[in-house]
């Protein structure tokens, strides 16, 4: 049996250019995550991006972005029972898409900046470690799949304590038959970057992730919320 779930990803990157006045951009995906099978140790999915809300795709940058982003709207893959993806099963699928995207997203950009920024996806597209990488992060599908097990058919409910990195950590803050909270706080220095957030799980399924990085004049709010 295929269950699916829609989840509305938010990225709010907020940068104080001077006192008093902060430059603010939004990007929202909408996102259905389908789980598909188990197969042997492993757990797949499929990621469909239905819908995208850029604050600044009327921009040429903004509008390049938005374009760039559809390269990722489908996405099959595998993850380990920590919910780590492990293992992507399109990858080829997803070269030759990009292929075609550069070449006419080429006609109409030109320049040094662009052909370098095509030519980094290019090389990331050739490293299924490095495009792992790149869709674990927050920015990406992170918020989700992130080393915590969640609710699969088959096995129930489980969390996991991340492993230490960075001296960011998790835990638990309440714990019950319907509910899980997990918060994540890193280095108390205030001269060092920071990052907290807040993961809850109702009944296995998790219903937001929150996330807040900031670092000098920097800040970037990563949210995930269950829509059905």
């Amino acid at each position: 049996m295929i269950y699916v779930s829609t989840y509305r990803f938010e990225t709010i990157v907020s940068e104080e250019i001077m006192p008093n006045y902060i430059l603010e951009k939004k990007y929202v995906r909408n996102v259905e995550i389908s789980f598909l099978r188990k197969h042997k140790e492993l757990y797949q999915y499929q990621i469909l991006c239905i819908k995208f809300d850029f604050s600044d795709q009327d921009t040429a940058s903004g509008f390049l972005l938005k374009k760039i982003s559809y390269l990722f709207d489908e996405i099959d893959l595998y993850a380990d029972e920590e919910n780590n993806i492990v293992k992507l099963n399109n990858l080829n699928f997803i070269k030759l898409r990009w292929k075609q995207l550069q070449m006419k997203l080429l006609e109409t950009n030109k320049g040094s900046v662009v052909e370098n920024y095509f030519r980094q996806i290019s090389d990331v597209l050739e490293d299924e470690r490095r495009f792992i990488e790149f869709l674990s992060g927050y920015n990406m599908f992170g918020l989700y799949f992130n080393g915590q097990s969640g609710k699969y058919p088959d096995n129930g409910r489980k969390i996991r304590k991340i492993t230490e990195e960075k001296n960011e950590y998790l835990y638990r803050e309440t714990f019950s038959a319907e509910e899980i909270r997990i918060k994540m706080k890193s280095s108390e220095d205030k001269n060092e970057s920071q990052t907290e957030g807040i993961s809850i799980y109702e009944k296995g399924l998790l219903k937001e992730n929150f996330v807040s990085s900031k670092e000098n004049n920097h800040q970037i709010k990563y949210s995930l919320l269950w829509v059905g």
